[in-house]
Formats: structure tokens, C-alpha cells, sequence
């Protein structure tokens, strides 16, 4: 008979364990949710749980399902409260006494961009079908590829 080798995929720590207060719970799923942001694999998640809190890959299936579920939440929150989330950030850079003139203009551009005062963007699309019809300076341009377009007359 072949034994199997404990390793940190496949031990579960011993059942019969107290039960996590709501507090511990909270701060499992912040730490979890770091985890996540981080990039973490799933068995690195397992691993670091286990070593840290004891408990089993379920509950910490539990967990990450949980830190998903806040993160889901946050961004689903109303676009109002995003931008005055920003907006408070911004404003404690500029408060801060300690920040440099860069960080505090960059601070300032972004909370212009996030109530609209920026000049508004010119964006242009191009491409064969998107060019404007040929003038003169873009027949002189064309020209020196190759092409020999027709220049109308009286113009050079």
C-alpha cells in the first residue's frame, strides 16, 4: 500500500477548533482580499491560511469567495460616491504640507478631470476610410511615396 506524503495542498488542520468571532472573520477576508490583490495563486492562498490560521482549504474557499463578493460591491458602488471617495484623497494630498508641487498640481489636475473644469479632450480618429479629402499638402506628402497624383491646376 502506498502512503501519501502530507503536503501543504492536502493537510487539514484538526476539526474541533473554536469558532472565528465576526472581528477575526473580517479581518481573514481583508487579509484574503489582499492576497488576491497581490496576485496570488489559489495554493498560495491555502498555503499562507493554513499556516496562519489554521483552517482547511474549504474555509478558505469560504474566504476568498467572501473578499470577491466585497470587491464586486465596491466597484458596483454609485459612481457619486466613487468620485467623492477621489475627491477626499485628492484634497488630503493638497493638505499636505509634506507633498511636493508636482504631487500637489497632479492632485489638483485630477480633481479638475473628476468635476469636468479640464478643457475638453480633442480625440481624432484615422485611417484610409477616416482621411480627409486630398489637398494639396497632402498630395505633395502622398507624392514622395511612390505615387504620382494629379495635381489640380494652379496649385503646386
Amino acid at each position: 500500500m502506498i502512503e501519501e506524503k502530507d503536503s501543504p495542498s492536502n493537510t487539514t488542520p484538526p476539526k474541533g477548533g473554536r469558532k472565528s468571532t465576526a472581528k477575526e472573520v473580517n479581518a481573514r477576508v481583508e487579509t484574503v482580499s489582499g492576497w488576491l490583490a497581490q496576485g496570488l495563486t489559489r495554493t498560495e492562498i491555502h498555503r499562507r491560511a493554513t499556516e496562519q490560521w489554521s483552517i482547511s482549504t474549504r474555509q478558505t474557499e469560504a474566504y476568498c469567495s467572501r473578499a470577491r463578493e466585497a470587491a464586486i460591491e465596491a466597484i458596483s458602488e454609485p459612481r457619486e460616491n466613487l468620485i467623492a471617495q477621489s475627491y477626499a484623497v485628492y484634497q488630503s494630498i493638497l493638505a499636505d504640507p509634506k507633498a511636493s508641487h508636482l504631487i500637489r498640481l497632479r492632485a489638483q489636475q485630477r480633481i479638475d478631470e473628476l468635476l469636468g473644469l479640464e478643457r475638453p479632450q480633442r480625440h481624432e480618429l484615422s485611417g484610409v476610410e477616416m482621411l480627409p479629402p486630398l489637398g494639396v499638402s497632402a498630395v505633395k506628402i502622398i507624392g514622395g511615396i511612390g505615387a504620382q497624383p494629379k495635381i489640380p491646376n494652379g496649385q503646386s
